[in-house]
């Protein structure tokens, strides 16, 4: 009895030494979910989980390395921009100069959407002060054309 009761703890201790080593090791998703957040730094617009360079794979081998010695995803991003600048995020930062970056769309967006109120309120502004005369100049547009008409053809004749 005592034997087996041996054999039970030892069988545990091996599947929790296992089941440890399991989790420890990081999967392919796992290097991809931080490797997609990440840059070429030899190419343009291409992300580390999708680029086939040596780089990138040994980047993929870094990301799984570290992932595996139990670095989080923000640790592993923060070693990337040390060592390779802000550019491997594809981001500008959120500070100084990178700032505009962030802003600038807004603004525009902002500037647009005033231009557009403006450009509606003068337009229905304008239709409200001219909707006699416009009622008035459509009545007479068939007569001028009709006018005309027998002009040009008096004319050809």
């Amino acid at each position: 009895m005592r034997s087996k009761i041996m054999m039970l703890v030892g069988l545990m201790a091996l599947l929790a030494v296992l089941g440890q080593a399991a989790a420890q090791t990081p999967t392919a998703d796992d290097v991809n979910n931080v490797a997609k957040e990440l840059f070429c730094p030899l190419c343009t617009g291409i992300t580390v989980d999708v680029c086939e360079t040596q780089q990138c794979v040994q980047m993929r081998s870094l990301i799984a390395q570290k992932l595996a010695a139990g670095e989080t995803k923000e640790q592993i991003k923060a070693y990337f921009v040390q060592q390779y600048g802000q550019t491997v995020l594809g981001t500008p930062a959120r500070k100084g100069l990178g700032l505009t970056v962030w802003i600038l769309p807004f603004l525009a967006l902002l500037l647009g959407l005033v231009w557009v109120v403006y450009v509606l309120r003068n337009w229905s502004s304008k239709r409200r002060n001219g909707a006699a005369s416009d009622e008035e100049t459509l009545a007479e547009l068939p007569d001028k054309y009709l006018q005309q008409l027998e002009q040009e053809l008096r004319e050809s004749e």
